[in-house]
């Protein structure tokens, strides 16, 4: 359960194991094994358990090029494969996430990169975070086995459109900077209903309810 809590309270962010290992060895479960440390390589086990329960997913980093080796450095994106998991495992009731909203955003991220798991399956996409030595980040990646790629940020909030839409360009930018191909498209994932758009710079901003397949070419 410790374990559990513990992703859940880093769910979707880059938690490398040792964070976890803290934060277990801290956690007040209920448990009579609470006085009890845990090793990394347990940790490990734990987290190899999960994933083959399909309870855990881990979105690696990205990289452009075959022979990248940030792709093996860079630590996964962890996020329990449906977020009302997360919600339980920390008791996050709706009246408690109105006071946390910082805690919500991690939510709503985990459930976009649910459903955007299995859009890109459905169309062949591999689907990848993005960190670089810079700090400059993405939520995601999409990657078609031609060598086309999409970058998405996931907003909860419509005031922080704007960031994120600089944030990919930016992106795209280092990307074209660097010799790669330009991305087939830029988009901002966020919590509002209604129709999705496209910026004047360019970049798609869509809500979570207009989420598909081929989303940025509706």
């Amino acid at each position: 359960m410790a374990v559990l809590r513990s992703l859940a309270r880093n769910n979707a962010t880059l938690v490398s194991n040792r964070t976890l290992q803290r934060d277990i060895d801290t956690d007040d479960c209920g448990s009579p094994f609470d006085d009890i440390n845990i090793s990394r390589n347990t940790v490990s086990l734990y987290l190899t358990l999960l994933k083959n329960l399909y309870v855990l997913e881990e979105i690696p980093g990205w990289a452009p090029g075959l022979r990248s080796s940030k792709r093996l450095r860079v630590s996964p994106k962890r996020l329990l494969t449906d977020p009302s998991l997360a919600a339980a495992a920390i008791d996050a009731t709706p009246e408690k996430l109105k006071k946390d909203l910082n805690t919500l955003g991690f939510l709503f991220e985990g459930l976009c990169l649910r459903d955007i798991l299995i859009y890109a399956e459905s169309a062949g996409a591999s689907v990848y975070h993005y960190r670089d030595e810079s700090n400059l980040e993405a939520d995601v990646i999409l990657e078609l086995a031609d060598g086309q790629w999409a970058a998405l940020e996931i907003k909860l909030g419509a005031n922080q459109t704007d960031m994120a839409a600089a944030n990919l360009l930016k992106l795209n930018a280092k990307m074209i900077k660097n010799g790669e191909p330009t991305a087939a498209f830029l988009a901002v994932i966020n919590g509002l209903g209604g129709f999705s758009c496209r910026r004047d710079d360019g970049v798609y901003v869509a809500p979570i309810d207009c989420l598909g397949p081929g989303f940025a070419k509706d």
